[in-house]
């Protein structure tokens, strides 16, 4: 069953998305033949709705040579734009699946209060880019705070700062090493040790 995506005066005819879906399939497979065996369909059923589409938008799309063919500038553009719709509706049927079957998957993060934010938002930013249908909560806390968040499943993964030995319960990732030093006053008598130890 086709699915009807735009209409145009010309001709009455309806553009369909099977042929937008054919076309780009020959243009990126450079063959009839080939774009035919990976849409299963026959060869002469893409020629015909290659043709017709032509016909529907009454320009020539494709210049053919033998069993070559060569894209014109309004096919170029055609193709162009025709991926753009296919990802746009393929990314729209995700999105209305997800939505109507309440698949939407949430992501809690513990992120220790004393952190700055801006390395985590533009973290976020291109996470929801790339998985829109995710969403995401931040829950802030000290270090005890998100111990026991993680601990006790009310949070999938926290960013933090090791203060305590790691829990077997989770699994960890050591992101960043970062040296430390330990400040004593000239007045406190350990000043005067060469070596001290923890």
């Amino acid at each position: 069953m086709s699915t009807k995506l735009l209409s145009y005066k010309k001709g009455d005819g309806k553009l369909l998305l099977n042929q937008l879906k054919y076309f780009v399939a020959v243009v990126e497979n450079n063959s009839f033949t080939e774009a035919a065996s990976r849409l299963y369909v026959s060869q002469s059923a893409v020629s015909q709705q290659i043709q017709v589409l032509e016909e529907t938008l009454g320009v020539v799309l494709l210049t053919r040579q033998h069993r070559r063919f060569q894209l014109t500038p309004a096919g170029n553009h055609f193709y162009q734009r025709s991926k753009m719709i296919l990802a746009q509706v393929d990314e729209m049927t995700k999105e209305t699946i997800t939505i109507g079957t309440n698949e939407e998957v949430e992501l809690k993060i513990g992120y220790l209060r004393v952190y700055g934010g801006q390395e985590l938002h533009e973290a976020i930013t291109q996470f929801s880019e790339i998985y829109p249908e995710i969403t995401l909560s931040v829950i802030n806390g000290t270090h005890e705070e998100l111990y026991h968040e993680i601990i006790n499943d009310r949070v999938d993964i926290i960013l933090s700062d090791q203060r305590r030995a790691f829990s077997d319960e989770c699994v960890n990732f050591e992101l960043v090493k970062s040296p430390m030093y330990v400040e004593i006053s000239k007045r406190h008598p350990l000043s005067e040790t060469n070596i001290l130890t923890l």
